[in-house]
């Protein structure tokens, strides 16, 4: 839903752990898992991954 909510617009990888799980510890590879399921079932062009040096990793783009 945090990717629906923000279509088009960048989220952080804390940012977007903040909102699928607030106030949860969940590590990063929680967060890459789910989000290579939702790819899967998506397809392709769905959800792009950006570099995280340039502090912006996760957008929702369709």
């Amino acid at each position: 839903m945090a990717l629906v909510e923000h279509h088009g617009h960048v989220l952080t990888k804390d940012e977007l752990m903040e909102r699928v799980w607030p106030e949860t510890f969940v590590e990063e590879s929680g967060l890459a898992r789910n989000v290579s399921v939702l790819r899967k079932a998506l397809g392709k062009g769905y959800i792009e991954t950006r570099s995280p040096f340039c502090g912006n990793p996760v957008q929702a783009v369709a």
